[in-house]
């Protein structure tokens, strides 16, 4: 009898350690406003208040300040003038699914302009990355100029930008929401007073055109913002997915950056779907494709956007242009011609546009936004070591060369645009001491 007490109370002691060696290391508090997790290394707050899982807070739970103020996913629809944002969703559902070493939550927002749109966010034991993965649906047609899955504005003493290449005061950017393109594999941030931040890294994201930026705000907050430029309308059933991790950094952010890597893209499957067997292989489409000879000629075109100088029957010509996302040929094409005298670079280009009264020139001069309407954009490196400058010049002739983080460009280079019936046309003309360079 004695004996079989003692047997019952180790197996009573060992299920009991068992349960205590078990139990979740992750742990979720729910409200009607917001929902928190905590595991052993950072809690984060996701907003629920006609919100879809917006992320409002992530703190150490070693102690320490919160280095997130607000993340969302949202959409700009220039037509309308409007931007749309997963922070202000009128209808929201939330569930929760536990895992073996952690939990995930999953918000659904079925109306986000003309999207559906579903979030799901994963946190693991011990584990300092935050991965989250978004799934957009159209129910309807509808046209976003963009798609910019991350809004990422940073909490009060977050004031340096880190990257693999190195570091960067917010002071060291000018006041504006764009203030720096950076293309990068992951963008850390830090508070110089704890050395604490955090490190997204985007895993899993679509093959469309995508410009990332660094801004800062009147406040002196540092934010990003990972644009995606669709450039085309979406029918309804279309989807799409992109998944990126955040991961909290105490110091050592290519570690981080490592982890955030190695963490893989969530829960979503981001199995790239095979191309119907009618379409065309874009190694085949992109043969003839062909580098050109840049001619010298004695007399220079005369830069009023209308190509009808002599000097461009003599032009090295490149057309045959693809479209962004490099699957097919643009259906209404663009040809671009190129010569140089003793003194400058010239590029004549004229594109194709079925759609005259749809061209977009909004941008006015000095603005540095001329690269959002229908525009020219030409990349010089005449070095060929990837230090380039970046000419933009819209259908209306207006020019801009300071884009943030590239080679500025001097003032002396020139342009202007003309319209057909059924094109426009510009003309440039680069001295190359705008370029430090020498005539070839």
């Amino acid at each position: 009898m004695v004996l079989r007490q003692v047997i019952v109370c180790q197996l009573v002691l060992a299920a009991l350690l068992l349960q205590t060696m078990s139990a979740p290391a992750v742990e979720v508090e729910r409200s009607d406003a917001e929902v928190t997790v905590t595991n052993g290394v950072f809690s984060a707050t996701f907003s629920t208040d006609n919100a879809c899982g917006n992320l409002t807070a992530l703190t150490p739970v070693a102690g320490g300040e919160n280095v997130v103020a607000d993340l969302a996913t949202t959409l700009w629809f220039s037509e309308q003038n409007h931007w749309v944002s997963d922070g202000r969703a009128s209808e929201v559902e939330v569930s929760q699914t536990d895992l073996a070493d952690g939990v995930t939550l999953t918000f659904d927002c079925p109306t986000f302009g003309g999207f559906s749109l579903r979030k799901v966010v994963t946190i693991r034991d011990d584990s300092p990355a935050l991965q989250v993965s978004c799934q957009l649906q159209a129910i309807t047609e509808t046209k976003p100029h963009l798609i910019v899955p991350v809004t990422l504005r940073y909490a009060a003493g977050v004031d340096r930008l880190v990257t693999a290449g190195g570091e960067l005061p917010v002071t060291d950017l000018k006041v504006n929401g764009l203030a720096l393109e950076l293309k990068a594999d992951w963008y850390g941030f830090a508070a110089s007073g704890t050395g604490r931040g955090v490190v997204v890294v985007p895993v899993a994201w679509p093959e469309m055109y995508r410009v990332n930026y660094i801004g800062r705000g009147a406040d002196d907050r540092l934010s990003l913002a990972m644009r995606l430029h669709p450039m085309r309308q979406f029918a309804s059933g279309d989807e799409v997915r992109f998944a990126y991790n955040l991961v909290f950094a105490d110091g050592d952010f290519v570690a981080a950056a490592e982890e955030g890597a190695q963490a893989g893209a969530g829960l979503i499957d981001y199995q790239r779907p095979r191309p119907p067997a009618s379409a065309a292989d874009p190694s085949e489409l992109s043969r003839g494709l062909r580098a050109t000879v840049c001619p010298a000629v004695s007399a220079p075109p005369e830069i009023d956007g209308v190509l009808d100088d002599a000097c461009w029957e003599a032009a090295g010509v490149m057309d045959r242009f693809m479209t962004i996302r490099g699957d097919a040929f643009a259906t209404a094409q663009t040809t671009a011609r190129l010569v140089h005298d003793a003194n400058a670079l010239y590029v004549g280009v004229r594109c194709d546009e079925p759609m005259m009264d749809q061209v977009r020139t909004d941008a006015a001069p000095g603005s540095g936004r001329v690269w959002t309407d229908d525009c020219v954009e030409l990349f010089l490196d005449p070095k060929g070591d990837g230090t380039y400058s970046h000419l933009i010049v819209n259908a209306a002739g207006v020019r801009q060369d300071d884009l943030p983080g590239e080679r500025a460009v001097a003032p002396a280079w020139t342009a202007a645009a003309a319209r057909g019936e059924d094109f426009w046309s510009v003309e440039i003309a680069v001295p190359f001491t705008d370029l430090d360079a020498t005539a070839p």
